[in-house]
């Protein structure tokens, strides 16, 4: 049986918005990891997408916080 990354709560950190975009990550990791090839470059342009926004909200969030 394929070990596919699934959404667990200890990738929670405490913090509803980036639990919620961590969240989001988890699930389409997990829709790559188990969809159909010819569906997998819809997927990964998705998670493209999201990677981007989720490391440019993280880095400002780190700024506004001085962390």
């Amino acid at each position: 049986m394929p070990n596919h990354l699934t959404w667990t709560d200890a990738f929670a950190l405490g913090y509803g918005p980036m639990d919620d975009t961590h969240r989001e990550f988890v699930d389409i990791v997990h829709t790559m990891q188990t969809c159909q090839d010819d569906e997998l470059l819809d997927h990964l342009k998705r998670f493209q997408q999201h990677a981007v926004a989720h490391f440019d909200q993280e880095l400002e969030w780190m700024k506004s916080t001085d962390f």
